[in-house]
């Protein structure tokens, strides 16, 4: 929801997503279709959506990706599996 301030805020394990009107205008396949924000265990990271449709029944179906937030820098956007994983790794080093 808004805070009043035109930013969203977003209540713990709850997200939202919005149309992707930006590939709509590029017409770039690899855009996904819906982007947005999700909050998990307190942490807000970014979510992502394809539609995507099934070669054995033809039902559609959604494909996500969820990451850390956008930086100002391309190359500083993690995966935020990547991340978990690399925490976890870290927590039993030897």
């Amino acid at each position: 929801m808004s805070n009043g301030k035109g930013k969203f805020v977003v209540d713990e394990n709850t997200g939202f997503l919005f149309v992707n009107e930006l590939k709509e205008e590029s017409k770039n396949e690899k855009m996904p279709d819906f982007s947005g924000v999700v909050n998990i265990n307190g942490d807000q990271l970014q979510i992502a959506a394809w539609k995507r449709k099934s070669e054995k029944n033809g039902k559609g179906f959604l494909t996500l990706r969820i990451s850390e937030q956008h930086t100002n820098t391309k190359n500083e956007k993690t995966d935020y599996r990547q991340n978990k994983n690399q925490k976890q790794r870290d927590e039993f080093s030897f």
